[in-house]
């Protein structure tokens, strides 16, 4: 979970080749709208690209840019 300077509060998680983000109403724990796609594969050529899955995804916002963290265990640590 992300928690912007406008108080919106965002998720992320990854299907296939893409890692989507969705703002997240807090009350009911749901998405407000459907996820948008934040990352995604361009090297298809690589088959196993965080094709397991993702995890401790943390993201951080500095003089105005954002900055996306997360670890995979597809090809290792």
């Amino acid at each position: 979970m992300f928690e912007d300077d406008d108080v919106k509060i965002y998720s992320f998680n990854k299907h296939s080749k893409t890692i989507f983000v969705a703002e997240v109403d807090m009350e009911s724990l749901k998405p407000i709208r459907d996820p948008k796609p934040f990352i995604t594969a361009v090297n298809l050529e690589n088959e196993d690209w965080d094709g397991v899955s993702i995890e401790g995804a943390y993201c951080i916002k500095r003089d105005g840019q954002y900055y996306f963290f997360y670890s995979s265990w597809t090809r290792g640590y």
